[in-house]
Parts: C-alpha cells; structure tokens; sequence
C-alpha cells in the first residue's frame, strides 16, 4: 500500500511540475504528457485490481469511484455472524451453537409463494461428530404469516449418538439496523415437551419432519429493520449445557 501511495504521490507531483513549464506551442511538452499517462495506465494495471463488486488497490483498500458517503455500510450484525457463526461459544455462562442463516429475495417470497411452499436452509452439524440440523422458512405460511421450523435430518455420527435429541433451542429473526437491536425471538424450546417424539428420534433416510420454531405476523417482518437488502437473517441457538 506505501508503494502505491508513493507511486500516485510521485505522478501527480510531475504532473504540477509539468504545468508549470507547460506551453501550447510545444509539441515536446505534448509529447511529455502522452508518456506521463502512459506511464500512470502501466501504474494503474499494474497495483489496481477490478471485482464485480468495485475497484480494488492490490493492497486491499476498496473504491468504487462513488462518494465514500454512499459506499456500501457493512451490515451492523456482520461481526456476530463471523465471530459466531456455525460455532459453539458461551452466553450467560452456558455453552451454545450458534447458526445464521441468510435468506434473500424475500420481497418476492413474501408476495408470490403459495402459503405451503417452504425453503430448506443447509444442513449443519451443531458440534463435531453431533447431530445433524435444519431449518424451514414458509414465508407465507396460511398467507398471513411467516413460519421459521428447525428439524432433525441423518448425519454421519448418528451411531455414536444418545437419542431422541434433547437439546433446548432458540430460533430468531435478527433486527439489522443499529443497536440497540430488537429481535423477534422465540421462547427456549425444550424438545422432551415440544411437538411429537417422531420429531426428535433417530433420522432413518433423511430430514425428521420439522418441529415448529418461531411463527409471526407478515406485517411485522416489515415492521422494523428486519429486512435489509431484500435479504433476513434467521438465528438458531441451540443449549449444549
């Protein structure tokens, strides 16, 4: 990055140098400034890097060429879901898996979905060699509201493990404006009182039909900052301890 800055420092500080010593009639200045652009092009090749999401310097600063006012603001729940996602960590003194999981075009889902249709988040493990997880989103569940279910599918340790599952869970939907956030969050859902025991028994071919997680109202999805860039977040917290 020092290099980069040295090099635009050194073409800018020829460029006043140039102006001052420039004259219309000399076709050698001409000629000069030709060189000094060219020179700034090889530059620009050569430290600069292009994605499809904007200009890059190869030291890794991004610009887009647009206000920095208007760049893109880094989701405010961005942190959290690098420091915690897919990993076990300690809320209030209890060990937790945390998974998130991000689900986009929602305006869309939300307008034209029949109230069955669901769509299935991937599968995860909630610890090493553990059990074997999912999530359904019905984004129009009943064509009122918006159902959020967790289930069990097969995984490859299911052998070694005790069952049925009995772990307690949480499901939330994640407010993405500043803080202090409000997010709509279930109560702590405890599987030996929850739904059915087919639920939470060993998975034979595949998913366990799903258990209910976290249901609400459309019109409170769009309530609050629960939808940012067309685009929710779904927290699952499930209690190891």
């Amino acid at each position: 990055m020092r290099e980069e800055k040295q090099i635009a420092f050194l073409f800018f500080t020829d460029i006043l140098n140039f102006r001052n010593k420039f004259t219309l009639n000399s076709l050698k200045n001409i000629f000069q400034i030709s060189l000094l652009i060219s020179n700034f092009q090889k530059m620009s090749l050569k430290n600069f890097r292009t994605t499809g999401n904007g200009l890059f310097l190869n030291g890794g600063v991004k610009s887009t060429g647009a206000d920095p006012d208007e760049e893109d603001v880094l989701n405010p729940r961005q942190d959290e879901i690098d420091r915690f996602n897919s990993s076990i960590h300690v809320e209030s003194g209890k060990r937790v898996f945390s998974y998130f999981w991000k689900v986009t075009d929602m305006e869309y889902k939300l307008k034209s979905w029949g109230p069955r249709r669901s769509l299935r988040s991937p599968s995860f493990y909630i610890f090493e060699y553990g059990y074997m997880m999912y999530m359904r989103l019905f984004p129009r569940q009943n064509g009122q509201n918006v159902y959020t279910h967790v289930g069990l599918t097969k995984g490859d340790y299911d052998e070694a493990l005790e069952w049925p599952f009995i772990l307690k869970h949480r499901v939330s939907i994640l407010d993405q404006a500043s803080p202090p956030f409000q997010d709509i969050v279930s109560r702590v859902w405890d599987p030996k009182i929850l739904c059915s025991g087919w639920n939470w028994k060993r998975p034979v071919t595949g998913d366990n039909h799903e258990c209910v997680g976290l249901g609400f109202p459309t019109e409170d999805l769009r309530g609050q900052s629960f939808l940012r860039e067309d685009s929710v977040l779904i927290k699952l917290t499930v209690f190891l301890d």
